[in-house]
């Protein structure tokens, strides 16, 4: 629903990871694991596939593992058009595909070392959806020092997600990205399971200036028929589209059933806009100087108005979040996002 800026920041915490990904984890690394499935020798039998392709394959995520685990989005289109030559997707048997995301340890890193990253990253909500958390807890603390292991008393022991990851590139057809850390996205059951195998029609961490893809109104003759009627179910809600295709953002709303969910919010709606009659300019500006040192920052004001997060960057912290905004900005209850280069 809108995108990650794919920042020097975020660049060097997936290079972190990446140095010491499995560094304290006693099991067969994912190198030493690749190698053990070049030692197949009647691989037509195990995997109806070529043995020169099976190694060639093999081969090439062993010699460029590290590369593939923080490869950016360009880079993994890259990546796919050369494994494609050795082994083309539709061509990758099941038997296959499971055994090199076995190899990649990626059960262990789904349920330790990536929940990590999403905690420090601070996303908290379906990337999909946006209507449903993903959240991360700590679960215990080290009761005391373990010099052996480098911890101190205090220190985090265990985490757990309540979430699940999908892959934007199916495991199933991309084995080798499996583990990617830009191919890996937090989101709810629901629509892991809409999704399936189908590649999502976006990237969520990206280098692009334009973020968002989804903008959500109100139509505008629905808003005064609720408010006299009091009735939110005459609330109509408009949701378009940006900077996505017709046939993405077919598959994106339909997929995800987005019109559907959403229309689940009127009555949200409807109390923003009882708030929108409250909270006039003259109002808020009372309670920023009655409540000034209490809030020196004049935004939280807006923030605590429509119960949400107020910033763009933000709408990952909190499901909702981006509807809110969207909303409290369409009926003037907040202020507008400042224009893009000063226009």
């Amino acid at each position: 629903m809108r995108k990650i800026p794919s920042t020097e920041i975020l660049k060097n915490k997936f290079a972190n990871y990446q140095k010491t990904l499995f560094d304290s984890r006693n099991f067969q690394k994912p190198k030493d694991a690749l190698k053990d499935i070049l030692k197949v020798k009647n691989t037509i039998k195990k995997y109806g596939l070529n043995k020169n392709k099976v190694n060639a394959y093999i081969n090439k995520i062993i010699n460029e593992y590290d590369d593939i685990l923080i490869a950016d989005p360009n880079r993994i289109e890259e990546l796919i058009n050369e494994f494609e030559q050795l082994i083309p997707a539709n061509n990758i048997t099941q038997k296959f595909s499971e055994d090199i995301v076995d190899a990649l340890r990626y059960n262990a890193l789904r349920e330790k070392e990536f929940i990590m990253i999403i905690q420090e990253l601070g996303i908290k909500t379906c990337v999909y959806c946006h209507a449903q958390l993903t959240v991360v807890i700590d679960k215990d603390r080290y009761e005391r020092n373990y010099k052996d292991l480098g911890v101190k008393k205090g220190d985090i022991r265990t985490r757990r997600g309540f979430l699940e990851l999908d892959h934007r590139h199916a495991k199933s057809k991309y084995p080798f990205l499996a583990t990617s850390f830009y191919n890996l996205y937090p989101v709810c059951g629901n629509c892991n399971r809409a999704k399936s195998d189908k590649k999502s029609p976006f990237d969520l961490y990206t280098n692009s200036e334009e973020l968002d893809i989804l903008k959500f109104s109100i139509k505008d003759s629905s808003t005064v028929l609720s408010l006299v009627n009091n009735d939110y179910n005459q609330i109509e809600i408009e949701i378009t589209t940006q900077n996505l295709s017709k046939a993405d953002s077919d598959f994106y709303m339909q997929t995800f059933d987005i019109q559907g969910i959403y229309d689940t919010q009127k009555d949200l709606i409807h109390e923003l806009l009882y708030k929108k009659v409250v909270y006039t300019d003259k109002y808020k500006n009372e309670l920023i100087e009655e409540f000034k040192d209490l809030f020196p920052d004049k935004s939280i004001i807006d923030r605590l108005i429509i119960g949400n997060y107020d910033k763009p960057e933000d709408v990952h912290k909190r499901p909702m979040a981006k509807f809110v905004q969207d909303i409290a900005r369409d009926i003037e209850l907040i202020p507008p996002l400042p224009a893009k280069n000063g226009h």
